[in-house]
């Protein structure tokens, strides 16, 4: 629980800065990812003596939360949910052996957009983020990050966007991103 207080802290730490610049707008992102970079080190870590291997990949869920930092820039907090499971035969003593991980995600992130003026329902942008891993089964802490080179959004307020990556959001993310926009308020 300690663990969990600490990330939650930790990830208020983005929302605080960008409110104390007086920015407006915003970004929701929710969305699902495939095979992140925990499933392949848990893989190779616990099957590289093993047979009869199976390895199951359950879907990363994925949100964010950004407030717009510049034009071009939004700065905030993203969470996933990720699990592994599998089995296998041990080749040194032929035990029958399995094992997972349940993890939750909690880090800052930053996003760089570009949008042709020609296309204006379309927007190219790379990300990154920053943060910390807590594996519920072992209740361990663990530095989370993600970086994606390329990310692709369609569409007005309301868009799909796919993302390709690596780190704690899978090699491919994808999802729907809601953008609301600055709030004109007459004082």
């Amino acid at each position: 629980m300690k663990n969990i207080l600490i990330l939650l802290v930790l990830s208020v730490i983005p929302l605080w800065s960008t409110a104390q610049l007086g920015t407006e707008g915003c970004e929701i992102m929710v969305g699902a990812g495939r095979i992140s970079v925990m499933d392949i080190i848990y893989a190779a870590a616990y099957n590289r003596d093993a047979t009869n291997t199976v390895r199951v990949y359950h879907p990363i869920f994925a949100a964010s939360y950004k407030r717009t930092f510049s034009d071009n820039v939004l700065v905030g907090i993203g969470i996933a949910q990720h699990s592994y499971s599998g089995s296998w035969d041990n080749t040194y003593n032929n035990a029958h052996v399995s094992g997972y991980y349940d993890a939750l995600s909690l880090c800052a992130d930053v996003k760089g957009i570009y949008t042709p003026k020609q296309l204006r329902y379309f927007q190219l942008y790379c990300s990154g983020s920053l943060g910390m891993i807590c594996l519920f089964n072992t209740g361990e802490l663990y530095p989370s990050l993600y970086f994606s080179p390329l990310g692709i959004r369609v569409g007005g307020q309301h868009a799909a966007y796919v993302e390709f990556g690596l780190g704690y959001k899978g090699l491919i993310n994808a999802g729907y991103s809601l953008r609301l926009p600055k709030h004109n308020s007459k004082k």
